[in-house]
């Protein structure tokens, strides 16, 4: 079962379907920032938490610029095995318990109950960065301190800088969900102090380590390290990131059977409003086009009409 499959049931009972529900979301999203920032790098995450007493759930969905992904502990990645960013998702989209100081308001019980908070990852963007957790506490006391294991990115290419998705995703995405690595930040030091470096991999292919002002080559087997804080990912297929907008619905993330007819309605007033603006344009440049040559004639239109 996919993440969030469970869940589709339960929106689906409400009469619509957690697609549709999701698309309705998206394009509330649109009308309120629309940029090129949102389509290059903005996808759609699906939250939801169940009432543990009565079962009510309740799902939200909600835009994201990064995944900031906490690192599981050795145990739980495997201690005999390398941590990989797979680990790091499976801990993010993990069950969380809300109960004693957090209790969730549940609107069918009407009381403060324990409950279930789960992510699950529903629409990716053309290009996904990762933030990786690495400062926070641990133990009883909560010391500060900074994890410094690599974090391998998996068998998503050949070249062992791939990554697939698929695996991750709760919902129909309209490419496939498979990304290459192309950028890194790596922050090199402690708690306390540190110095920023970027790995950047150059149209031709190959990699380069940006340092203040020293720019050298450096090799792909290189880029993954215990260094890694920001990752930047491009999608395979489609490298391009369409411009959404209410004009053009064929670039939103969801097929357009999808797409609520209240959205649709709105995007046919547009069309129109637009084709009228257009051609009042036009009709506005005819009759000054026809006002600059009688002008340059000498004749005026009085006597043009006689």
């Amino acid at each position: 079962m996919l993440p969030g499959d469970e869940n589709k049931k339960e929106v689906a009972a409400a009469g619509r379907s957690a697609e549709e529900v999701s698309a309705e979301a998206w394009g509330n999203y649109l009308q309120r920032d629309r940029s090129v920032v949102v389509d290059t790098f903005q996808g759609q995450l699906k939250s939801s938490v169940r009432c543990k007493d009565c079962g009510f759930t309740n799902t939200k969905f909600d835009p994201f610029m990064y995944l900031s992904l906490p690192l599981p502990k050795a145990a739980a990645a495997g201690a005999a095995s390398s941590l990989e960013l797979a680990h790091c998702l499976e801990e993010f989209m993990a069950e969380e318990t809300l109960d004693e100081d957090n209790l969730w308001r549940c609107p069918r019980c009407a009381d403060f109950k324990p409950a279930a908070k789960q992510f699950s990852l529903w629409k990716l963007p053309p290009h996904l960065v990762v933030h990786l957790k690495r400062f926070g506490g641990s133990g009883s006391g909560k010391q500060m301190r900074k994890r410094s294991e690599a974090v391998h990115l998996g068998s998503g290419s050949d070249s062992g800088l791939g990554l697939d998705l698929s695996p991750f995703i709760g919902s129909e995405q309209r490419v496939p969900p498979k990304y290459e690595l192309y950028a890194a930040c790596n922050h090199m030091g402690s708690l306390t102090s540190g110095h920023y470096v970027a790995c950047v991999k150059h149209r031709d292919g190959n990699w380069w380590l940006c340092n203040d002002g020293r720019v050298t080559p450096m090799a792909a087997s290189q880029v993954v390290s215990e260094d890694n804080y920001m990752l930047f990912f491009r999608r395979v297929q489609a490298m391009r990131a369409p411009r959404q907008s209410f004009s053009n619905p064929s670039n939103w993330p969801f097929r357009l059977s999808i797409i609520p007819d209240q959205f649709k309605q709105q995007m046919d007033e547009l069309r129109r409003s637009r084709q009228q603006s257009s051609r009042s344009v036009l009709g506005g440049s005819s009759r000054s086009l026809m006002s600059k040559r009688r002008s340059s004639s000498g004749v005026s239109p009085e006597r043009q009409r006689a």
